[in-house]
């Protein structure tokens, strides 16, 4: 959307705005975690390099919860997750195993037939995770 809205000398102030407050989602984009992915780079070019691997911290309990629209695992389902976001990328999971984030298979879940933004309200998410919490 930002280049497209930058054809136009109209429009380009528009999408100045947009780049300002899409920084954040680029770097969920991209999975960039640390400035030095985006040092000398412009953040909002197509083609990017990946990020650097950052694996979770050493000495923390880190948990994670994937929402799958779908009833049932596997198939579209949990390419598409939870409309959003892919299962896969929820819990971690990434083609190069150097990415993979190593989440303890304890503090690992999937929650079927729910969205995204259903996350928030949901009893079972909130039992799970503070369950987890109170470890």
């Amino acid at each position: 959307m930002d280049a497209a809205l930058g054809v136009s000398p109209y429009s380009a102030p528009i999408g100045r705005l947009g780049r300002i407050r899409s920084a954040g989602i680029t770097d969920l984009r991209h999975g960039s975690l640390v400035d030095e992915d985006w040092s000398g780079r412009d953040r909002f070019a197509q083609a990017q390099p990946p990020p650097r691997a950052v694996p979770l911290p050493k000495g923390v309990a880190c948990c994670t919860v994937a929402a799958m629209k779908a009833r049932r695992g596997g198939g579209v389902g949990r390419l598409v997750g939870d409309g959003l976001v892919p299962v896969d990328s929820a819990l971690g999971r990434h083609p190069d195993p150097r990415r993979t984030l190593a989440f303890a298979r304890s503090r690992r879940w999937l929650a079927a037939g729910i969205g995204h933004f259903d996350l928030l309200s949901d009893g079972e998410v909130y039992r799970r995770l503070r369950a987890w919490l109170a470890d």
